[in-house]
């Protein structure tokens, strides 16, 4: 019979299992603060992939381009130039304010235009086009053939390189000139 003021032992959990129930009360802390955390990244107007601490790309260079219709252009360079969207921040009035899209383990951010920014489309400028983007792509031929029968506005078909590389020149439909080919810069630099 149990002494007064003290516990049957029969009723008493042992120290392992309140060691376990610790550490099962641990881990749903941890994994609501992992929901709250993922509910945080992805905030009203965001969508995409929240953004990851483990991954980061390789260059310390990203273009970005304005759009006048940045929705319509970033579906476009999806589907036509097969870039994947991975993070959009809408903005109002349909707006884009920033987007991130990737292609290999190259990123382009993507925006609304912001004139009072001086930040505008091509199809804003008179004549000419201040910049075209070179992309790496394993395999030029069968990227080509994809914009080709997507629409893509061919300013230079596929073509080999006299510095050896593949690869052709499109425009989208703002009037960003786009280089695909299957050359990184470097390959003729000398070793420093």
């Amino acid at each position: 019979m149990p002494t007064p003021g003290r516990k049957a032992a029969a009723t008493r959990k042992p120290r392992q299992a309140g060691a376990k129930a610790a550490l099962t009360r641990n881990r749903r802390a941890a994994g609501r603060k992992a929901v709250a955390t993922r509910k945080r990244r992805a905030a009203p107007g965001r969508t995409g992939a929240a953004m990851s601490p483990r991954y980061r790309t390789p260059s310390d260079i990203h273009p970005s381009l304005s759009y006048d219709d940045a929705p319509a252009a970033i579906d476009w360079l999806c589907r036509v130039f097969a870039f994947t969207r991975r993070f959009v921040v809408h903005g109002p009035s349909g707006r884009v304010e920033h987007s991130e899209l990737s292609l290999g383990t190259g990123v382009v951010m993507v925006s609304s235009s912001k004139p009072d920014a001086g930040r505008v489309s091509p199809r804003r400028l008179q004549g000419g086009v201040a910049h075209a983007l070179s992309v790496y792509v394993s395999d030029p031929d069968m990227h080509f053939q994809q914009a080709l029968l997507s629409g893509a506005r061919i300013l230079r078909p596929l073509q080999d390189e006299e510095y050896g590389a593949r690869g052709y020149m499109a425009e989208d439909p703002e009037g960003h000139q786009w280089y695909f080919g299957n050359y990184r810069p470097g390959a003729y630099w000398d070793a420093a």
